[in-house]
């Protein structure tokens, strides 16, 4: 998850880490907003990650620093 499209601004930044409550007031369009409170209202963290890069899916599997780790608040 990146704090701007990456795609269209080139000062983007990804962002590490962050609480449902702060991706859903922030309207990231990444995941579905009634995913992720399911996922909160269970405390399930999610990590989110571009699955078309090669290699990240490993990377997040492994427990590698791919992608942004959404924690319940």
């Amino acid at each position: 998850m990146y704090d701007k499209d990456p795609k269209t601004n080139e000062e983007a930044r990804r962002i590490e880490r962050t609480t449902f409550s702060e991706a859903i007031k922030s309207r990231f369009e990444i995941m579905d907003i009634e995913a992720f409170s399911i996922c909160q209202r269970y405390g399930l963290p999610v990590r989110v990650i571009d699955f078309f890069t090669k290699g990240n899916l490993f990377d997040a599997i492994i427990g590698g620093k791919t992608g942004t780790v959404v924690l319940p608040d």
